[in-house]
């Protein structure tokens, strides 16, 4: 593979971008330079980001390329998620996901066109074995996009473990970040904590970032916890704000590893090496939920709460060091690290504290607990959580609030009504929820909390010619294109037919549009059908006859 002569000097072993580097035992899964503009364990809404985003200098049509050699194990297309995304299986028991794609490539291409002309479906998702589509080490693949739910072109990228799909960080599996500043704690607070690992509300206390490394130790700070805030404490909860700035393109990521000290000995280590799909939206006990949720502004936890399953989480030991050393001066040390072992320390003490170690700050008459199953009743709507659905305690009265983050769906039911059952659903806070019947009651999964409501959705979708009018005869532009709705409910199925031959088309959801390519059409007069459903069944059918020019 090629190699600058210059850089191969220094990194004998590297392909060197700009940005990042690969090992000789994989190809870059680009075709330009790697330009990270999302990490491994990046805090993202409702989830921990799962792979590596490489940014594609703000278009589409990059070429995309097997790392390994392996097969093509998997393809999906969808209007929302990783869109068009392909997942290819390795020898060493890894797999990599190349989604948000605008385009498969060649034969892969071809046999995706081919599924859909067969099934009449635009999207599929099918697995495949290893003799269908084999691939050898850096052979295109696709073309990178900007499908599914990406909010502007670029190629997310993973690396898994095939046999129970835990994501890897690809910076432990042949990537490298280009880094020459460790990370930055830029604030430091304090907060006290019950004896499950939850914050107490409205509390906590902040804590100026002392760098240890440029500061003596007759100046270290002295924190003294105030006894109103911290007196029905069972521990405390450091939360730090920072990250890992680049010095190349002002990129800030989050931190790889952080580790707590006290009196030199390790009680907290978090390291951003796997996340389970499973666990992801743990990422809202991870850090401050409210904080992110309401301005964007991410306080990493260093410690752990009850119910927690997140793999980072390597040692969590505060509580018990402060129930045997609480009658002394702590000397506190926090380490924030990035992958290439470039680290910051900051350091403080802590005055003497009586912590109540079996105070009970969340008692089950005022608050939801994350350990118990909850049922309740809402008017004619009952509701379930299942055990550690909540992520913290919720208050009684506030249950029902959409900003209560959720680790999976809770479940709302009714009474199936009698009028069209076939066409009701459930809304939450007035959105459509998917829904559906078993026996006589109405069911849906959710992972929004908010009221339910009972609706019914009898109308049909909505289709508006994007690219010509009623009254044109003739068409002459490159692309035809058409906007879908549906008000109520959703779509649940599009196809498009010109002189009754199934065209695939891709549903772009951002713009709610798809789109079909004039190139291979023949001139001459087409019929255009376009039939359109919602998940009900209502659908809607636009016909049109053109002379294409």
């Amino acid at each position: 593979m090629r190699k600058l002569f210059c850089i191969v000097c220094f990194l004998p072993f590297y392909h060197y971008s700009q940005k990042a580097i690969v090992s000789d035992e994989i190809h870059s899964p680009l075709a330009i330079p790697l330009n990270l503009s999302t990490l491994f364990g990046d805090i993202c809404p409702n989830h921990l980001h799962m792979g590596l985003d490489f940014r594609t200098n703000g278009v589409e049509g990059v070429p995309v390329f097997s790392i390994r050699e392996g097969y093509v194990s998997r393809i999906r297309v969808s209007r929302g998620g990783y869109g068009k995304v392909l997942y290819v299986n390795h020898p060493n028991g890894h797999t990599s996901v190349y989604a948000h794609c605008s385009k498969f490539f060649g034969n892969i291409d071809s046999l995706v066109s081919k599924w859909q002309v067969e099934r009449q479906e635009n999207e599929i998702d099918t697995n495949l074995n290893a003799l269908i589509l084999p691939v050898i080490k850096g052979q295109q693949i696709a073309f990178s996009g900007n499908s599914g739910s990406s909010t502007g072109p670029h190629l997310h990228f993973e690396i898994r473990e095939t046999l129970n799909e835990i994501a890897l960080n690809p910076l432990e599996h042949g990537f490298q970040l280009i880094d020459e500043t460790p990370p930055v704690i830029e604030a430091i607070k304090i907060v006290p904590v019950s004896r499950e690992g939850f914050v107490i509300e409205n509390t906590g206390i902040a804590v100026p970032p002392f760098l240890e490394s440029s500061k003596s130790a007759e100046t270290t700070p002295l924190i003294t916890l105030p006894t109103n805030q911290f007196s029905n404490s069972s521990s405390i909860g450091i939360m730090v704000k920072g990250g890992d700035r680049m010095k190349i393109n002002g990129n800030k990521f989050d931190f790889y590893k952080s580790e707590v000290y006290f009196d030199s000995t390790l009680v907290f280590k978090c390291v951003m090496d796997s996340v389970s799909f499973d666990h992801t939206r743990y990422v809202n006990d991870y850090c401050d939920y409210k904080a992110y949720k309401t301005g964007k502004v991410k306080w990493h936890k260093l410690f752990l709460s009850e119910g927690n399953p997140l793999s980072i989480y390597k040692l969590n030991k505060t509580a018990e060091f402060l129930s045997k050393f609480s009658s002394k001066k702590i000397h506190v040390r926090i380490v924030v690290s990035d992958k290439n072992n470039l680290s910051n320390a900051y350091v403080f003490y802590i005055n003497p504290f009586n912590y109540n170690y079996t105070k009970v700050v969340f008692d089950s008459t005022t608050y939801y607990l994350p350990k118990k199953v909850l049922k309740e009743k809402n008017g004619i709507f009952n509701y379930k959580l299942d055990a550690y659905t909540l992520i913290q305690p919720v208050k009684r009265s506030n249950l029902l609030s959409p900003s209560v983050p959720l680790s999976k769906a809770a479940f709302f039911e009714t009474q199936a009504p009698n009028q069209n059952p076939s066409q009701s659903y459930i809304k939450i806070d007035g959105k459509y929820s998917k829904s559906y019947i078993t026996g006589e009651r109405l069911i849906t999964e959710t992972k929004s909390l908010g009221t339910p409501s009972l609706a019914w959705d009898s109308i049909s979708p909505k289709i508006l010619t994007n690219s010509y009018t009623e009254t044109d005869t003739s068409y002459s532009k490159s692309t035809l294109k058409w906007v879908i709705s549906d008000f109520h409910s959703e779509i649940g199925y599009f196809a498009l037919y010109i002189n009754d031959e199934f065209k695939p088309v891709y549903y772009d959801l951002k713009t709610n549009s798809i789109s079909l390519s004039t190139y291979n059409l023949s001139k001459g007069f087409i019929e255009i059908r376009l039939i359109v459903r919602d998940v009900f069944g209502n659908e809607s059918i636009h016909k049109k006859t053109l002379n294409l020019m």
